[in-house]
């Protein structure tokens, strides 16, 4: 366990050494591509100094890619688990005949599978590898939430968001498994704080991009409600 944690500590200061950023004259035992370890001396202190200047321009090009992505597989993933609060006010009970506490089997379901599948998930994650078991998980909830659109009872609507929370658990985990890849940990908790603040934005903007898509006009058979799933997902 400790040699994982330094190696994901000494994970950025690899990635910018094989970016370019480091005076070979000042550190002529090391070349880019070594293992965490042969980066730091015996009390694990970075033996690579690189230019302030072109560190953090590196470090404003990781933002420019990382950051914007990770938030919006965040936002996207909140709307896909909020949606169906928009999806009961454009008809959802009614057309599934659901009566008493189904509506409440529905919700409940989503997030037995998203505890139980969460530190499983995660540590799938970390034996796959974030860059591609993120896009999988994504891919994964996305198709998930359109085949919602197309549930006709109770027991499938409970079997697909069954299903959407095994692939929406190791979302949030899993990104922040991702960053640290890229970041020192001085420079990772704002960043850390600008995919989370994603949550309470789905809340606000699930809502409107629901209220759009309900005034637009329906596609074959399709249902108001349906559409929320097929478009959003």
């Amino acid at each position: 366990m400790a040699s994982t944690y330094h190696e994901q500590k000494e994970a950025p200061y690899i990635a910018r050494v094989e970016a370019g950023l480091h005076n070979d004259a000042e550190i002529p035992s090391i070349k880019p591509g070594l293992s965490g370890q042969a980066a730091t001396d015996e009390y694990r202190q970075p033996l690579i100094h690189f230019d302030p200047v072109e560190e953090r321009r590196l470090v404003y090009k990781i933002d420019f890619y990382i950051i914007p992505t990770v938030a919006l597989l965040y936002l996207f993933c909140f709307i896909d688990r909020a949606n169906i609060g928009n999806a009961r006010l454009a008809g959802f009970e009614k057309d599934l005949s659901l009566t008493g506490y189904n509506y409440n089997q529905v919700l409940s379901v989503f997030y037995i599978s998203y505890i139980i599948f969460e530190i499983p998930g995660t540590m799938a994650c970390k034996w796959i590898g974030p860059g591609w078991f993120l896009p999988a998980t994504t891919l994964g909830f996305g198709i998930t939430t359109v085949a919602f659109a197309f549930v006709h009872d109770i027991h499938t609507a409970c079997g697909v968001r069954f299903l959407l929370g095994i692939f929406e658990a190791p979302m949030l985990p899993g990104i922040a498994y991702y960053m640290p890849r890229w970041y020192r940990r001085s420079e990772l908790v704002f960043r850390l704080a600008l995919y989370v603040v994603m949550a309470p934005l789905a809340g606000a903007f699930g809502g409107l991009l629901a209220s759009a898509i309900l005034t637009l006009d329906s596609f074959g058979s399709t249902k108001r409600w349906e559409m929320i799933f097929a478009i959003e997902g």
